[in-house]
């Protein structure tokens, strides 16, 4: 192993089958790093796509996690509990130290990217969120050290903070801030155009967004969590990200 850590990915997943594949293929193409693996943890209220994401997990031979969940809740609790219920159940339990990327099932890989060279000084790692004074990490683009963040307040859930809500991984903020901590915030960019496409006007949904140098695709909202937008499987927006992938992936 050379000293490389093992690389853990998990993918919260919850109603966008058509989408998986594609950041499968996305992975596979463009990640360095040899000794990884990859999870999906399907978080449901109705077991609608269970058995979809059964069929594409074991065509790709990767893990499936069944996370039941309770209606009635909002999309930030629905996400952040899938995200506590895969630290306290499956990853606080691995016997050795490594490196986990928490993913969310809309955001794709689209050029070489090792994981354990980006993360060789830093403990944490992903976007940073502000509200007011108060930072916390966003959730979809997550990485950490597991042995390094041991004895840490792991907690993913909504906050209110300093009078200021804190979204999915709002409990995050207390180690952005911590001293023993290595973290880096990662950038954000939100491109207007790709390939002769205007993507502000096929916006149905927040666009597409850019992440870490450009490594990492986010389309945005496909679990349609925004209701004033539709980004089915058959919409202009999806379209448009089928010819991207095709064309950056192959």
């Amino acid at each position: 192993m050379n000293g490389l850590m093992k690389v853990k990915i998990f993918t919260m997943a919850f109603n966008r089958p058509d989408l998986l594949q594609q950041q499968i293929d996305s992975l596979n193409k463009n990640l360095e790093d040899d000794d990884y693996e990859h999870n999906i943890v399907y978080d449901t209220r109705d077991n609608k796509y269970l058995d979809d994401f059964k069929r594409i997990c074991e065509k790709n031979k990767i893990n499936l996690y069944h996370h039941q969940s309770e209606p009635g809740k909002t999309a930030s609790f629905y996400n952040s509990d899938a995200i506590q219920w895969t630290y306290d159940t499956i990853i606080s339990n691995y016997d050795e130290d490594c490196i986990v990327l928490f993913l969310d099932h809309d955001i794709f890989l689209i050029d070489s990217f090792d994981i354990n060279e980006f993360m060789r000084e830093y403990d944490l790692a992903g976007p940073v969120q502000p509200r007011g004074p108060v930072n916390y990490v966003w959730q979809g683009l997550l990485f950490f050290k597991k042995d390094s963040l041991a004895g840490e307040d792991f907690d993913f859930y909504p906050k209110q903070v300093q009078g200021h809500l804190l979204d999915s991984c709002g409990g995050t903020y207390t180690l952005t801030d911590n001293p023993r901590i290595r973290y880096f915030s990662t950038d954000i960019e939100y491109p207007d155009e790709y390939d002769g496409m205007d993507l502000k006007e096929i916006d149905e949904g927040y666009g597409f967004e850019l992440h870490l140098n450009q490594k990492f695709l986010h389309f945005r909202n496909a679990c349609g969590w925004h209701k004033g937008f539709d980004v089915s499987k058959v919409s202009v927006k999806k379209n448009t990200l089928n010819v991207m992938l095709e064309n950056l992936n192959g």
